[in-house]
């Protein structure tokens, strides 16, 4: 192949890579070049000789537009180790040395800032203490929520005094020191697995070697549900409605949403109202209850009525809508732990919003069987004559739950 005829492919060729990167293959837009963006270099670095072996590093947190990963800390100008807190104790260190020490950021796309400036110390002279401690066991870690994940151990001893501990995640990087022997990790991801070691240090900066690690996944997300009471699980009695033919249940009328009808009005010659409701609360089974609030309205009994108060509690007896009367419930059994008593409002269509974290609790570990809740007037077992319960509610009792 002559001269002429070489340079001729070699152009063509040159063309057709040209041509290729410009147009993307044919793709019509190219690539999306992702996260270039650097975090911003940390500032107010500083260190403290702490003593002959340790010195201790700060500075303030970097910004990113996606967030910081974490921090490179640099010793000398050589890469030492990696840290996701803004701060970070260098041991190890040979006492009346100079060392100059420097910090950067960096995102989950591996965008890494400027260099901080240097924060240059000489340790201090040797204490003469060189033993390190020994190293901490029974290293525990319990995941507490969908972010959070609590960590505990068994102190460690020294020949003169632990000064504190380190954790560290899985991989080795320092995450954070106390000097008790326990900590909370936050603002982690859920339904992700983690794991840490702990070592313990003197106040001459020896450091003991890490435990045997400790793993614990987060919950699931949070997740809220709210549930309504259901007509086929609802009843509103008094003490003169002794039949099946009950005349109150008529207006117990519940359905999903608002504008629905739950009410029970209270006469003079009416010794005491009750009422029942009961809620599906399947989608709940075995899970953890973060919150459970009960919305109800309750209306004034009117100025000189008693008793003042009113009781809430977990029904114990299963019962039946299309039968239960006023005197099938009279004898009911409550789980006792479940009682709640409340003062009447001071006027109609009072809500109230009750915290019944533990009772739900106790319906999604099947402790309390779900047979609902009953509103009770505080002198049920035995009324007066006047209305002790009266319940008047446009919005049916609705039990909002929050769980993971």
């Amino acid at each position: 192949m002559n001269m002429k005829r070489k340079i001729l492919v070699v152009l063509a060729a040159l063309m057709a890579a040209v041509f290729t990167v410009n147009c993307g293959g044919g793709g019509g837009g190219g690539t999306d070049p992702g996260d270039t963006t650097p975090p911003s270099t940390p500032q107010n670095f500083t260190a403290t000789v702490v003593s002959s072996s340790r010195i201790d590093l700060a500075w303030s947190a970097s910004s990113d537009d996606s967030g910081v990963a974490g921090y490179k800390v640099y010793r000398n100008g050589t890469y030492l180790d990696t840290t996701s807190s803004t701060s970070y104790p260098a041991t190890g260190l040979t006492a009346s040395t100079y060392y100059c020490f420097s910090v950067l950021a960096y995102d989950a796309a591996g965008n890494e800032s400027g260099m901080s400036s240097q924060a240059c110390r000489t340790t201090s002279a040797t204490s003469g203490d060189t033993q390190a401690p020994t190293v901490p066991t029974n290293l525990s870690a319990t995941a507490v929520s969908s972010n959070q994940i609590n960590l505990s151990w068994t102190a460690s001893t020294d020949n003169v005094g632990i000064a504190g501990y380190k954790v560290y995640s899985s991989a080795g990087s320092y995450l954070k020191s106390v000097t008790v022997t326990s900590t909370s990790m936050t603002g982690l991801n859920a339904s992700t697995q983690y794991c840490y070691r702990v070592s313990a240090y003197d106040a001459a900066g020896n450091e003991s070697g890490q435990s045997s690690q400790a793993c614990a996944t987060t919950a699931a997300s949070m997740q809220t549900v709210t549930l309504y009471a259901q007509s086929s699980n609802c009843g509103i009695f008094n003490s003169l409605d002794n039949s099946v033919a009950n005349t109150v249940y008529q207006n117990c009328y519940p359905t999903v949403g608002i504008n629905s009808f739950w009410s029970a009005w209270g006469y003079s010659d009416i010794l005491a109202f009750a009422g029942l409701v009961k809620f599906n609360v399947s989608t709940l089974a075995g899970k953890t209850i973060d919150s459970a609030i009960l919305r109800l309205e309750v209306s004034s009994p009117g100025v000189g009525y008693y008793p003042k108060n009113f009781k809430i509690g977990a029904v114990a007896t299963s019962w039946n809508s299309t039968t239960v009367t006023w005197n099938i419930m009279s004898p009911f059994q409550y789980y006792t732990a479940s009682w709640l008593t409340y003062s009447y409002p001071t006027y109609s269509g009072q809500v109230y919003n009750i915290n019944l974290k533990a009772t739900v609790q106790n319906w999604a570990n099947g402790t309390y069987a779900n047979n609902g809740l009953g509103f009770l007037s505080a002198d049920y077992s035995n009324p007066g004559n006047v209305t002790s319960f009266d319940a008047y509610d446009f919005y049916v009792p609705t039990l909002t739950v929050t769980y993971y």
